[in-house]
């Protein structure tokens, strides 16, 4: 478990390509074996119970890398992420399976 100790604002800074790029293929340098799409919203989920995060900011997502499908659905991943940072919930109902059906 993290332990965030004072009051000071989090800035949260995502690299994309942390990110297994099965999940989100729109990335310059993508990471096999990377995050899977779970441990990306439980580490969200668990900067937004600081209650401190202020700032979140994506980046090394680049939808021109891949195909319109696979742009879409890379998007979409991480909107759900930045949701679940900034509000603690998930914008959808629906789990990263679902995202397969758009290619």
């Amino acid at each position: 478990m993290f332990l965030f100790r004072g009051n000071r604002s989090i800035h949260l800074s995502f690299d994309v390509d942390a990110l297994d790029p099965g999940i989100v293929p729109s990335t310059g340098t993508p990471v096999r074996n990377g995050l899977d799409f779970r441990q990306a919203l439980r580490i969200a989920k668990i900067v937004h119970n600081t209650r401190r995060m202020s700032v979140m900011d994506v980046v090394e997502l680049n939808p021109l890398l891949s195909p319109p499908s696979s742009a879409i659905r890379s998007a979409q991943v991480m909107v759900e992420i930045i949701a679940r940072a900034f509000t603690g919930k998930r914008m959808r109902h629906v789990s990263i399976h679902d995202y397969d059906r758009l290619e």
